[in-house]
């Protein structure tokens, strides 16, 4: 009682997106309702939300959401890039061509191209673009990408991982820097291994994005607890809707469960 059905609250946001024809929000919130409806099935959700998109791009100037209310590129990014990295590539170039300048922007370019298999390229883009737009979060970005394709945790994020600081830091970066870490030997290991265990239980209530984690702290898990690795996996699995996120995630569960059954 008292709740809107699904077709009330699909209604109650079209008609804040006709009301506000020119705020990107609206029609991105009626996207992102569209997509996580469950009684709506996951092809036409995403046949619809393109089309909320593009019907609001042609009316915006120059195409750019950016320009309607500066920082909805980014959620819009979001939505878009589990389903389409390609469309998300192209979304972000053409708000690019309108804020050269937006360390926000180029920041979502690099993660398009990663997404698209092209990490050494997105590593060459933040080279230069830091060069010229030294920011924290380019460099966060940076910082995590190099944690995603298996390159060293760089000197200065180690000193970052303090379990009684990382609550006022920044914890994913913390938590992925700790799982990286813990695939190593010794007291530093161990400890990174503590540090990695603790935010991972915490990762709800810290908004840590838990595919990633899940992924590092898997992987330093598992020569030791083949169990537990596959239990952050299955965790892992169950947050993403992206079929092919899903199965690399079940692949990598079978074949730690299937090496330790082989091993005795």
């Amino acid at each position: 009682a008292g709740e809107l059905t699904p077709a009330a609250t699909a209604a109650v946001w079209d008609a804040l997106r006709a009301r506000f024809p020119e705020d990107p929000t609206p029609a991105r919130v009626l996207a992102e309702w569209t997509l996580a409806c469950p009684e709506v099935r996951p092809e036409w959700a995403v046949r619809r939300s393109w089309d909320i998109l593009d019907r609001f791009r042609a009316r915006s100037p120059g195409g750019s959401i950016e320009s309607q209310r500066a920082g909805e590129a980014k959620p819009w990014f979001d939505l878009i890039l589990p389903f389409d990295p390609d469309r998300a590539e192209r979304f972000v170039r053409t708000e690019l061509d309108e804020h050269l300048g937006s360390a926000l922007l180029w920041g979502l370019w690099c993660d398009a191209l990663a997404r698209s298999g092209r990490t050494r390229e997105a590593l060459a883009t933040y080279d230069a673009v830091l060069q010229l737009l030294p920011t924290s979060d380019l460099e966060r970005g940076r910082a995590l990408l190099r944690l995603d394709v298996g390159l060293p945790v760089p000197e200065i994020l180690k000193a970052s991982l303090d379990p009684e600081q990382e609550a006022e830091s920044d914890p994913e970066l913390v938590a992925r820097c700790a799982a990286a870490l813990a695939r190593g030997r010794g007291a530093p290991a161990e400890r990174a291994l503590a540090v990695a265990t603790d935010l991972w239980g915490r990762r709800g209530e810290l908004a840590i994005p838990a595919v990633p984690l899940g992924r590092e702290l898997a992987r330093a898990l598992a020569p030791t607890d083949p169990e537990g690795a596959a239990a952050i996996l299955e965790e892992a699995a169950a947050q993403t809707r992206q079929p092919l996120e899903l199965t690399l995630l079940r692949a990598a569960r079978s074949l730690i469960l299937s090496r330790s059954r082989a091993a005795g």
